[in-house]
């Protein structure tokens, strides 16, 4: 599902994500992040999450026109919030709010259900 709505310019995505169990712990094994937290309660890494971001706004309509073109990407994240544990298996929705620009692009993110939310940001999409 990739629900998008257009308001004066400004862009919202919204998609299903979830994690697999054993994706948490190949990460964990990975990164050194694999406590009991992560390999045994499934609580899904933050840096897990973060790295993501970039694929699931790649699969938006908009997410391949950030990638188009000569100029290179250079992205930041701020103000990152980690609000509730998300658990692996759990469905959830990632939302992106935005309006595109050619140069500096600022996208709110969050991750989240119908119960509550479990993380959410900022992040700036400079291109040179």
């Amino acid at each position: 599902m990739n629900v998008n709505f257009k308001y004066n310019m400004q862009r919202i995505y919204e998609l299903p994500i979830s994690f697999t169990f054993d994706q948490v712990l190949k990460f964990g094994e990975l990164t050194g992040d694999n406590g009991p937290v992560h390999s045994v309660d499934g609580v899904v890494q933050g840096g897990f999450i973060l790295s993501m971001l970039p694929q699931w706004l790649k699969d938006t309509s908009d997410g391949q026109e950030f990638i188009k073109g000569s100029k290179q990407a250079v992205s930041i994240m701020l103000d990152v919030k980690f609000r509730n544990k998300l658990i692996a298996d759990q469905k959830v929705l990632v939302k992106f709010t935005y309006i595109p620009s050619n140069k500096l692009t600022k996208i709110n993110w969050e991750v989240y259900d119908r119960e509550k939310e479990y993380c959410s940001g900022n992040w700036i999409i400079h291109k040179s």
